[in-house]
């Protein structure tokens, strides 16, 4: 049962993430969206404020003034409630106990089935969890993990929602859940050690030992502080697009160079130890390659090389 995402920490939290903890290309991207959607919910219902005031100003001057031409008031009332109407806030139900000073998430966006997750699971959360497990800005929902024969796979972002106070850096956890144990927070390579103890490996398939070789490497790639995340392309990497023409220029150059390099995660041989080699977008501008080696009891090794240094790629703040 393996792993929670849990996100940057709200200041009112009495627990605070790990400083070790970085945050993903996922969880920027679930921050974006969710900030995107949170000002559009605001900036619609100013919108429709503003509609309704209008459509009773026109009313009040059309009764004091009955030379008022009827059908533009008409068309200008209609014209004003569909404003007001797109500014409604979504209808999508709250969740139990969500509070009455909180705003309703939007249609489809995970929060309700996120807090009865989170709620069917309360009774296995240890202590030092509980604070990050509980806050309502932690988003969790359950990953596909083939790999593991009883252990589930959990993942959680703390990130914008709707009404809350704003999290301003989601950082990444990964947390196992293994029957007969509280939820265990996958932060170091013990950890890992521990599961594989706890449970056991399914490693009989290629498709089940890449899944496991990919979700250890990034989670220790994130909490090692190495990279920011695994690529499958040179485009993954985020060249730049915006900046001097230098920058511009390498950018277009390496990602050239890379682009028949960089491939997708394979695992050669039929018996362990299984070899491969994949790329990451390193921290601090760094392209590397991670080659590895998973052995018959799901230990993994590896060795990172730095391939380019300062190369005008994206970056996650330390």
């Amino acid at each position: 049962m393996l792993a929670l995402v849990l996100a940057g920490a709200s200041p009112a939290m009495a627990v605070e993430p790990p400083r070790h903890m970085c945050p993903t290309a996922a969880s920027h991207e679930l921050a974006k969206r969710n900030a995107q959607r949170f000002d559009a919910t605001y900036v619609g219902r100013l919108a429709g404020f503003g509609g309704g005031c209008a459509v009773l100003v026109m009313t009040l001057l059309y009764w004091r003034r009955r030379r008022t031409n009827r059908r533009t008031l008409a068309m200008v009332a209609i014209v004003l409630g569909c404003i007001s109407a797109c500014g409604a806030e979504p209808s999508s139900a709250a969740p139990a106990g969500s509070g009455s000073g909180s705003a309703r998430p939007a249609a489809g966006d995970g929060w309700a089935a996120s807090d009865a997750l989170k709620a069917s699971l309360a009774k296995e959360v240890p202590d030092d969890l509980r604070a990050l497990w509980t806050a309502r800005t932690t988003r969790v929902t359950r990953q596909d993990a083939p790999y593991l024969a009883k252990a589930e796979l959990y993942r959680g972002e703390r990130t914008m929602r709707p009404g809350e106070a704003t999290v301003h850096h989601p950082s990444s956890w990964l947390v196992a859940r293994v029957p007969g144990h509280k939820l265990r927070i996958l932060a170091t390579r013990e950890d890992w050690a521990w599961l594989r103890g706890a449970d056991k490996l399914l490693l009989d398939t290629s498709a089940r030992r890449l899944s496991y070789v990919r979700t250890i490497i990034a989670a220790l790639g994130h909490t090692e502080r190495r990279y920011a995340w695994i690529v499958d392309r040179a485009e993954d990497l985020g060249f730049f697009k915006k900046g001097s023409d230098a920058d511009l220029a390498r950018a277009r150059v390496l990602e050239t160079k890379y682009r028949p390099v960089i491939k997708s995660l394979t695992l050669s041989g039929d018996r362990a130890p299984f070899t491969g080699a994949l790329y990451v977008n390193g921290r601090h501008h760094k392209i590397m390659r991670v080659d590895v080696r998973l052995h018959a009891d799901g230990e993994i090794t590896f060795i990172d090389t730095v391939l380019e240094e300062n190369a005008p790629i994206g970056a996650v703040s330390p």
